[in-house]
Order: structure tokens, then C-alpha cells, then sequence
């Protein structure tokens, strides 16, 4: 059985996807790609830890970020994208086992279900916050990117303490 910990930040890393599909894998990947860490991990973890994937999932998480603000691309709530979040949401739950030494399957639905929930979670809040007090969808973008950022290296960090 996976321990509260490890079930918490894959839940934690879970709503992070939910919010930006590919920020929790590319803050665990620059976590694990630090040289300082140097405790053995899974299979999962450790195709992470190369410095190019870390790299390349921060650049490919930037362009989501970036790409969030264009009015038309689909919401995240329809199907397709839907179902990315609650992969990439499990990935990232699968890695925080790994990293921890933990049972996958536990950590990896926790962190799924946790993507779908803050996916249509985050997206109620963004459209009632713009309706309610009329502050641009780009304002509150990235104010949700600013979220992001903050709740998963703080769940990273927790890895390691």
C-alpha cells in the first residue's frame, strides 16, 4: 500500500495536470534531473532524469502555457483533451511512486482522477471569475499558471524532504 505522502503529492501532481497537462511532468523531470538528487528511482522516474527531457518537457510545458491564452483552441473539458490531462495525470502519479518506492497503480488513479477534477474544476472557476468580475481570461490564465508553478515544485520539493 502506498503511503499518505506519496498518495498526496500524486494527487497534488494530478490537479497540477488537470490545470497544465505537461507542467507536473516537467517540474518532477527538472527536480530528478538535478544533479543533487541522487536517490535511485523506477523505470518511469528515471526516463525523466536525463537533462534533455527535462529540457524539452519545460519547453513544451512554456509553449502550453503560452498557447493557453489563444481563443480558439478547444476546451479543455472536451473529450480528447480531457482524456490527455487524466493520462499525463497518471504518468505523473506513476513518477511520484517511483520516486517514493511506492505502489504505481494507487498513485497512478489518484493523480487521474485528480486531473479530471481540477481540468473541469479549474475551468468553472476561470469562466465564473471572468463573468463575475470582468477581468480578462488572459489576466486569470495567468494567475492560474502562477498556481501551477507554485503548488507543483512545492509538491516536488516535498519529494525529497
Amino acid at each position: 500500500m502506498a503511503d499518505t505522502k506519496t498518495l498526496g503529492i500524486a494527487l497534488g501532481m494530478g490537479v497540477v495536470s488537470g490545470m497544465r497537462s505537461l507542467s507536473a511532468l516537467a517540474i518532477l523531470s527538472h527536480g530528478l534531473s538535478d544533479k543533487s538528487f541522487g536517490k535511485p528511482v523506477g523505470r518511469a522516474a528515471s526516463l525523466l532524469r536525463s537533462a534533455h527531457v527535462s529540457r524539452l518537457l519545460t519547453a513544451l510545458a512554456a509553449s502550453e502555457m503560452a498557447a493557453d491564452k489563444l481563443p480558439f483552441l478547444p476546451d479543455r473539458t472536451d473529450v480528447a483533451p480531457l482524456l490527455g490531462r487524466a493520462t499525463l495525470g497518471a504518468v505523473a502519479g506513476i513518477t511520484v511512486a517511483d520516486i517514493t518506492g511506492s505502489p504505481r497503480w494507487p498513485a497512478a488513479v489518484l493523480a487521474s482522477l485528480g486531473a479530471i477534477a481540477s481540468t473541469i474544476a479549474f475551468h468553472r472557476i476561470r469562466k465564473v471569475a471572468g463573468e463575475r468580475t470582468a477581468i480578462p481570461d488572459g489576466v486569470l490564465a495567468v494567475v492560474e499558471d502562477g498556481l501551477v508553478l507554485l503548488l507543483g515544485s512545492r509538491l516536488s520539493k516535498m519529494l525529497v524532504e
